[in-house]
């Protein structure tokens, strides 16, 4: 009787201990997930440990007022506070040279967009303001209302509102006319990317720190749709009115259907985080530059077999250092005229009088502070990317870089609290 007994105790306590192993291995295990995610945050938000900046909180929205028609005149002083010029280095061979330095209080810069008329140049920073430059040069106000850091920026396609999206949980939406706050949106965490849909003035995208993409109607801002993804999703472009392309911290480029509210195609970047991701699209192709966390810039091209169009990988590039930054690419396509080629002029355009190729320059920024560009231009006979140039002159981290819409010319924003206006001599055009 007392062995039965004892047989029996021994086989609940085995089953106790039993239990408490597998429960402790699930712990484990949620415990290293936790951690996984964690990681994945602090690398996909902008300096997580940016402290709430209390001054802010109840400062009226506008910031600075400013006159459109004064700051566009002729006689416009471009050299106040904000700007500089750096004309130390006067490339004339076609290669990229530093043309402008322009300053934002010495303030981080997060991100640099054009508008798509190529007029304005939007920089979001680190303590909370949209900084807006005119041809390149001329600071003519700061945008206000944000609570943190401005994480990602988004122009409208036709150049008439700006969306900005921050760690305030909120996206704001401001008019060019007088750059005033039409709108804001709080969402429910950490704002990383925003991306208006084509054609449109008042919807945008945005994905949250929640593993989330949401679709805002900005002028039915309680009208929340959002869609839920298995990663945190990084960085946004919007492909049509139909499809949005999203890149996430489990390496996958998924595209959504706004129809159908779900993902329809997804592909493995090489299971590598995605930082951000810039894409070149006309009626022939498309192109897709991806930065990952692993120092790898991959771009892709459209490939079409039979009746199915996707992506192949052209290129991987290397050099550009991330250590956990989001850091950004931009690509530019155009006709590449060398020196010895000559252009006529035939009033409102330019007609090769020799011949010229279409090229695919990629410029990504590097937490080393260079900026490098690469030629990844699809060729047949398999050639690799070749580095063009590194474009030294920032102090500290280059976050983002923007090619202008026309011009052989893009601008890089960065930690030291500068935005650089790169540009070459030579006349290419896009």
């Amino acid at each position: 009787m007392s062995q039965t007994r004892t047989a029996r105790t021994e086989h609940i306590t085995r089953k106790q201990y039993e239990e408490a192993r597998r429960e402790n291995t699930n712990l484990l295990a949620k415990i290293e997930e936790l951690e996984q995610e964690n990681k994945a945050l602090r690398r996909s938000v902008y300096e997580v440990n940016l402290r709430w900046q209390n001054s802010q909180m109840h400062k009226k929205i506008g910031g600075d007022t400013f006159d459109i028609s004064r700051a566009m005149s002729r006689d416009a002083s471009g050299t106040d506070e904000n700007t500089s010029f750096d004309t130390k280095d006067k490339s004339s061979d076609g290669r990229f040279s530093c043309k402008k330095v322009l300053r934002g209080h010495g303030q981080v810069m997060h991100v640099i967009k054009y508008s798509p008329c190529g007029k304005w140049l939007a920089a979001g920073c680190g303590d909370c303001k949209i900084r807006i430059w005119a041809n390149e040069d001329q600071h003519i106000g700061i945008l206000e209302g944000h609570m943190m850091a401005v994480t990602d920026l988004s122009w409208s396609a036709n150049s008439e509102f700006l969306a900005s999206a921050s760690l305030d949980y909120s996206v704001r939406m401001w008019n060019t006319k007088d750059f005033t706050l039409v709108n804001s949106v709080t969402l429910n965490h950490f704002v990383q990317s925003v991306g208006f849909l084509p054609n449109s003035t008042h919807t945008v995208f945005a994905s949250t720190a929640t593993k989330t993409l949401h679709v805002i109607d900005i002028r039915n801002p309680d009208n929340k749709n959002y869609w839920e993804n298995e990663h945190l999703v990084n960085t946004i472009h919007v492909e049509s009115s139909s499809y949005v392309l999203t890149g996430d911290s489990g390496g996958m480029l998924k595209t959504w259907d706004m129809r159908k509210r779900s993902c329809v195609d997804s592909f493995n970047n090489d299971s590598s985080a995605i930082c951000h991701m810039n894409a070149s699209t006309d009626a022939q192709e498309t192109y897709l530059a991806v930065n990952s966390y692993d120092n790898v810039l991959r771009v892709y091209g459209e490939v079409t077999i039979g009746t199915q169009t996707g992506m192949e990988l052209l290129h991987s590039v290397t050099g550009h250092i991330t250590k956990n930054f989001p850091i950004r690419c931009s690509l530019y396509r155009g006709l590449e005229i060398t020196p010895t080629e000559r252009l006529e002029d035939t009033g409102n355009t330019y007609r090769d009088t020799e011949e010229s190729h279409e090229t695919l320059t990629v410029a990504t920024g590097s937490a080393d502070g260079i900026v490098r560009l690469f030629d990844v231009t699809r060729r047949d006979d398999s050639m690799p990317a070749r580095e063009i140039q590194l474009l030294k002159g920032h102090t500290s981290r280059v976050y983002g870089v923007d090619f202008h819409p026309r011009k052989p010319m893009f601008a890089s924003s960065s930690a030291d609290g500068t935005v650089r206006v790169w540009a070459t001599n030579s006349r290419s055009r896009r």
